[in-house]
C-alpha cells in the first residue's frame, strides 16, 4: 500500500479486498457464517408427494410478499416427496436466497419449510440471523454478478459459499439489524397506508371508467364498441428462437416471468412456436381472459 492510498483511508478503518472497512471488522466468506444448503423438487410425477404438511417454497412465494419474513407458501409437499428430493427441512430462522432467475431475493423464515432448486439456504451459526439477511439484501448487486448459464442465470453453491461480507463483532451486529428492524416497521406502516389508497382509486376507476360518476363538463352519451374497432391483434412467432425471456400472463400482476412466477420451467425448451409481445403492446391469456388476466408489456 503506497501513501497516497494510507492517505485515503479513515483513521480506524483497514483496506480490505471488498474495501475499506472497520479496524475491528472482519472480511468471510458466507460458509463460516452459517450451514449452506441447496433446494430440491419432488417428482411432479408422483403424487403421494405433494399436498402434503410441508411447506415448499418458490421464488414466487418471497417476491409477491413485502416482509422480510415468510411463514406461508402455495405449495405443499409430503414427507415422502421431502426423502425423495434433495430438499430439506429448514428450522425457523433460517435464510432462503434465491439464486436463479430473481437472484438475491432473500427472506427469513419463521415456521419450518423446504425450497425448490432456486435457493441457497443458511442456517446461521457464528452471526445475528438478521444482520445476514440485511448484509445479504446489500449484496444483492453483487449476487446477481456471480449468475451464468444460457437459458437463465444461477449462482452456483461454490460461488455462493465464496460470497465474501464485511462482518462486525456480534454486539454491532444486533444494534444494525435494531435500527434496520425500525426502518422495516415504518417502511412496512406506509405500505399498508399505500394499500388503502390503491383501494380507493380502484374504487375511483370503477366509477369513472363505467361512466357511473361523469366529471364536471362532460355530459355527452357514452358509445358502445367492439375492441376489433380500437385496437387490432398483433401476432408475431419466435421463429429465429431467440432466447427471450419466457412471460406467464396473470391475474393480478400481468405479466410476469413464467420461471418466477411458478418456481420452475413448464414451458417448452424449443420457443420457435411462442408468440413475441413487443414493448407496449398489451397481451392476454385466452383461457382466462374472464378473470381479468390481461397484461401490458
Amino acid at each position: 500500500m503506497n501513501s497516497l492510498e494510507k492517505n485515503n483511508i479513515p483513521q480506524g478503518y483497514k483496506k480490505t479486498e471488498i474495501g475499506i472497512i472497520p479496524q475491528e471488522w472482519k472480511v468471510k466468506q458466507l460458509a463460516l457464517l452459517g450451514k449452506i444448503f441447496s433446494g430440491g423438487t419432488p417428482s411432479t410425477d408422483k403424487e403421494e408427494y405433494w399436498g402434503g404438511n410441508i411447506m415448499w417454497c418458490t421464488p414466487s412465494d418471497i417476491t409477491s410478499i413485502s416482509s422480510k419474513y415468510i411463514n406461508n407458501t402455495k405449495d405443499r409437499i409430503t414427507a415422502m416427496g421431502l426423502k425423495n428430493s434433495s430438499a430439506i427441512l429448514l428450522p425457523i430462522n433460517s435464510i432462503i436466497v434465491c439464486t436463479r432467475a430473481t437472484i438475491g431475493a432473500a427472506a427469513i423464515t419463521q415456521v419450518e419449510l423446504s425450497t425448490n432448486q432456486g435457493f441457497k439456504n443458511i442456517k446461521p451459526e457464528k452471526c445475528n440471523t438478521e444482520w445476514l439477511y440485511y448484509s445479504m439484501i446489500l449484496n444483492q448487486p453483487k449476487l446477481q454478478r456471480l449468475g451464468c448459464g444460457s437459458t437463465f442465470l444461477e449462482v452456483s453453491k461454490r460461488d455462493f459459499e465464496r460470497l465474501k461480507l464485511a462482518v462486525p463483532p456480534l454486539a454491532e451486529q444486533r444494534k444494525i439489524a435494531e435500527i434496520l428492524g425500525v426502518w422495516d416497521e415504518a417502511i412496512e406502516k406506509q405500505s399498508r397506508l399505500i394499500e388503502k389508497l390503491e383501494l380507493r382509486k380502484r374504487a375511483l376507476m370503477q366509477r369513472l371508467l363505467t361512466g357511473r360518476t361523469r366529471l364536471p363538463g362532460f355530459n355527452t352519451p357514452w358509445q358502445k364498441v367492439k375492441l376489433g374497432e380500437i385496437c387490432e391483434e398483433f401476432v408475431l412467432r419466435n421463429t429465429d428462437d431467440n432466447d427471450y425471456i419466457v412471460l406467464s400472463c396473470t391475474k393480478y400482476n400481468g405479466l410476469v416471468s413464467s420461471l418466477d412466477y411458478f418456481g420452475k420451467q413448464i414451458f417448452s425448451d424449443n420457443l420457435r412456436t411462442y408468440k413475441v409481445v413487443p414493448r407496449y403492446h398489451f397481451a392476454y391469456a385466452t383461457n382466462h381472459i374472464e378473470e381479468g388476466s390481461i397484461g401490458y408489456q
